[in-house]
């Protein structure tokens, strides 16, 4: 007889959470705005930041980080990107200066 075993189905994704000496914020599913500005949901007022810096695209599945073609660049686990980039879990991300953990949060925890 044969056994066929599944891989456990990944939890959705319903936020991620950016952490670092800066402080935590979360970004529900969704586009948020991440920058210095008034209209960023992840605001960071600190000057190596843009007013709107980047993008967080939160979905059930992935999470995308966008640069908006900010002054300081972004970076992912130290590759400077432009455009869009999907993010892994533990991946750093670099605003300017600042650094940040990236972790999913799942439905269920965890």
């Amino acid at each position: 007889e044969t056994v066929i075993f599944e891989a456990p189905a990944v939890r959705p994704i319903t936020a991620v959470r950016l952490s670092g000496t800066i402080g935590v914020f979360e970004a529900p599913l969704g586009r948020s705005l991440v920058g210095r500005g008034a209209t960023a949901a992840g605001r960071m007022p600190v000057k190596e930041m843009s007013r709107e810096h980047a993008a967080l695209i939160v979905s059930a599945e992935r999470v995308i980080l966008e640069d908006l073609k900010s002054v300081n660049g972004t970076t992912v686990n130290g590759t400077a990107i432009t455009g869009t980039h999907e993010l892994a879990e533990g991946d750093l991300i670099s605003f300017g200066t600042i650094d940040l953990r990236v972790d999913f949060l799942r439905l269920g925890g965890g």
